[in-house]
């Protein structure tokens, strides 16, 4: 069904106590209840390579590498440059949203949410600049791949500086072609 802008004015509420659904087949809906009428969009299955790492330090160069490889792999993406990263990390279940902080210092996170059940990435909008929150896209990602089981230290000086070696080399492997990393196969093993 297209949910064309008369279709969404004309449409009532028809006494159903959760409200009626109407689907484009895209993945929005629209929900139309009681109190009134709400956009709602159904997200992809999360779609990320698993890694059980506990501890930051025990993260290798290579484990870093596999796991940029192995989100090429998963996402059929081939090696050549990603043209819209956004996209393809929305695709796998992350939601991605970019808002401005007033925080210089902040250009990214990451966090798997307990309340959605799913990854977030809010990236900062401060710097207007495309190039750079595509960069900061692809250091979260690492993140959200290879420190989901890690626990997050609640000493205010340790969490201010989490650790940051996971995301470079997965941010190479998005934002050039074929990656220096990923344009030897589908693991660093491979050479």
């Amino acid at each position: 069904m297209a949910l064309t802008d008369t279709f969404v004015k004309q449409v009532k509420h028809k006494g159903s106590v959760i409200g009626e659904r109407y689907a484009d087949g895209g993945g929005m809906y629209l929900r139309v209840k009681a109190a009134g009428k709400y956009w709602r969009l159904d997200y992809p299955d999360v779609n990320l390579p698993v890694r059980h790492f506990t501890n930051p330090e025990e993260i290798t160069s290579e484990d870093i590498e596999r796991g940029a490889c192995e989100c090429r792999d998963l996402w059929r993406l081939g090696r050549s440059v990603v043209q819209d990263l956004a996209l393809v990390v929305e695709g796998a279940g992350v939601i991605v949203v970019r808002e401005e902080t007033g925080i210089a210092q902040i250009e990214g996170l990451s966090a798997w949410s307990k309340v959605v059940g799913r990854p977030l990435i809010p990236l900062s909008a401060d710097k207007d600049n495309g190039y750079r929150s595509r960069f900061d896209l692809a250091h979260e990602l690492g993140h959200l791949v290879l420190h989901r089981h890690i626990v997050r230290p609640t000493d205010r000086t340790r969490s201010a500086q989490p650790p940051r070696k996971a995301g470079s080399p997965v941010r190479r492997c998005f934002l050039t072609a074929g990656g220096e990393l990923c344009s030897r196969g589908s693991h660093p093993s491979n050479t």
